[in-house]
């Protein structure tokens, strides 16, 4: 094969390069139909969704309870004014 020196040099990283793209695809195939981890990603799903509906029931609670304290702070308030007189 009689071929310049500039082609040589291509020739190899033309191989190197499809290589590794069929490499990196079998890779990708191989991590697509593995199943083994999807349990590990349903339990974080489910354990994310948890934590945010925690987290709204907490801030209406958050709510109803400042509500609840200065009711109970207001009622205490005037039984110590009243007692007080």
């Amino acid at each position: 094969m009689n071929l310049p020196f500039s082609e040589l040099s291509v020739i190899p990283e033309q191989q190197l390069f499809e290589r590794r793209t069929n490499t990196v695809i079998s890779f990708l195939n191989a991590f697509c139909k593995e199943e083994d981890g999807q349990d590990l990603v349903e339990y974080s799903l489910l354990l994310a969704f948890l934590a945010l509906a925690t987290i709204g029931l907490l801030t209406n609670a958050r709510t109803s309870l400042n509500g609840l304290w200065g009711t109970v702070a207001t009622s205490l308030n005037t039984a110590n004014t009243t007692a007080a007189s």
